[in-house]
């Protein structure tokens, strides 16, 4: 019995090791595992934090979009009023260089009828002259217009 009871203590000291062992690596194992959830619970709480911030970025780049759409409208709507501006400043442009190129043609007219009207003045002159110096020629001088006069007085 003796025997029995020896090889009965080492093979409870052989399961004792082996349930140690088993222990100790079930320990390990459970200690790892503890380790990785944690890790896990860590990473999910990064990823948490990371979509929160993802989720402002992209609520912020839509509120930044939507500026930029609404600056842009006005910045449309500003060029729309500026070419309209630019079209009635080009009308009334069209319509003073119009009114700018009747004027020239009056005044071509006028400087036409200058010339005409001189013309007309120095023809005018020309003749009175010519009329007056050959009244002068037809007419007794003074002298002689007197002596005439003179002799039709004692005719009478």
């Amino acid at each position: 019995t003796l025997d029995t009871n020896s090889k009965k203590k080492q093979d409870l000291e052989y399961k004792k090791s082996s349930v140690a062992t088993k222990l100790k690596s079930t320990n390990k194992k459970l200690q790892e595992k503890e380790r990785k959830e944690k890790e896990l619970q860590s990473k999910e709480r990064t990823l948490e934090q990371d979509k929160m911030r993802l989720q402002q970025t992209y609520e912020s780049a839509a509120r930044t979009v939507g500026n930029l759409r609404q600056d842009l409208d006005s910045k449309r709507n500003d060029l729309t009023n500026a070419q309209q501006k630019c079209n009635t400043q080009e009308m009334k442009l069209r319509a003073a260089n119009q009114k700018v190129d009747e004027l020239k043609q009056d005044a071509g007219k006028i400087c036409v009828d200058k010339r005409e009207l001189q013309s007309l003045i120095d023809s005018k002159k020309s003749q009175c002259n010519r009329l007056s110096q050959e009244g002068l020629r037809s007419q007794p001088s003074y002298t002689e217009s007197r002596r005439y006069q003179a002799h039709e007085n004692a005719r009478w």
